[in-house]
Formats: C-alpha cells, structure tokens, sequence
C-alpha cells in the first residue's frame, strides 16, 4: 500500500496544478485544441491519425461532465486528467 502513495499524490498534485490553469471555454480559434473541443462531444474523427483511445476516453468524459458545464470544459478536464495520469506513468 505504500508504493501507491507517491503516485497518488503526484496525480493529485498534478491534476491540481492543471485544474487552477484549466481554459474554461473554448482557448483560441486556430489551434488542435479547438479542433478536439469539437471533436470530442460531436465524435469525430481528429485529424490524422485520429487518435482513436484519446477519442473514446475523451467522449465519455465529455458527454459525463455534459450536465454541469460546457463541452470545451469537458474536453479540456479530460486532457488535465490524461496529463496528469502521463506525470504518474512517467514517474
């Protein structure tokens, strides 16, 4: 059990950090994030390679955080969660 608290507590750290500098709505108009804020709630193909896992993951999130707030919030929460579970796997 005391192996997985260094990891706990970088993902909370980390997701923390993300969390504080989150981009509450849409974050430029010319840029992948704007095309992923799309993409995710609609279920789109991304450009290629159309990163299939990021995709469906990001569409649950989405489509989960869809009752309390907008879908740009969702796609960029499910992005500070996958950075933040990037922080733990690179630990």
């Amino acid at each position: 059990m005391k192996k997985f608290i260094a990891p706990l507590l970088l993902f909370v750290v980390s997701l923390g950090l993300y969390l504080v500098t989150l981009a509450p709505t849409v974050v430029t108009i010319f840029d992948d994030s704007l095309e992923l804020q799309l993409a995710l709630p609609t279920f789109a193909i991304i450009h290629p390679t159309g990163y299939p896992l990021y995709s469906l993951l990001g569409w649950l999130v989405v489509s989960a955080s869809a009752s309390f707030s907008n879908a740009a919030f969702g796609a960029n929460l499910f992005s500070a969660l996958a950075a933040s579970g990037a922080v733990v796997l690179v630990y």
